[in-house]
């Protein structure tokens, strides 16, 4: 989001699971404008999407968190939370960073609010809370990704994982 303070998206009148496609799309377009400064510094970058009383969607300015973890700021007393979002930084072979983390997983089942989160290999994932699943948006590539990535080192990557699926990959890994 270089340089930019928010990104507003209009919602006119929206038919049922319209604001989650419209949430959805902001969420990929910010995730899309951090990925290459989330490599660059090896860190996670966050931020919330809220809808301002006018109806409107708002992506916040996004925080520099630390190599694994990123505390957004709170939105305004106008806006609803919506969702967050977050990077995973660069890649590593230290860390299984292409899907969400249980922690990922927990934070957002917690706080009741969607997570989207954009990996190194450039895969977007949507966490629900109330379903407590975590869905592939879109897969390798479709956002950028990081120049040192290797493909397959963690194994292959499901469409959809819970918190039991989520901690056997990580006991495997």
């Amino acid at each position: 989001m270089r340089g930019a303070a928010v990104l507003l998206l209009a919602l006119g009148a929206c038919a049922p699971g319209t604001e989650t496609l419209e949430t959805d799309a902001l969420a990929r377009a910010v995730l899309a404008g951090l990925q290459t400064k989330s490599f660059e510094e090896d860190v996670e970058f966050c931020g919330y999407i809220a809808r301002q009383s006018s109806g409107e969607l708002r992506a916040s300015p996004a925080r520099r968190g630390t190599f694994d973890t990123c505390t957004y700021s709170e939105p305004g007393k106008d806006e609803e939370l919506l969702a967050s979002f977050h990077t995973h930084g660069s890649f590593t072979l230290e860390y299984d960073a292409e899907v969400p983390s249980i922690d990922d997983m927990l934070g957002d089942i917690g706080d009741g609010t969607i997570g989207y989160v954009s990996t190194p290999g450039g895969r977007l994932w949507r966490i629900d809370p109330d379903t407590e699943v975590a869905t592939l948006l879109c897969g390798l590539d479709c956002l950028p990704s990081d120049p040192e990535f290797e493909p397959g080192i963690w194994g292959p990557v499901r469409s959809r994982y819970d918190l039991p699926a989520l901690e056997a990959r990580f006991e495997e890994g």
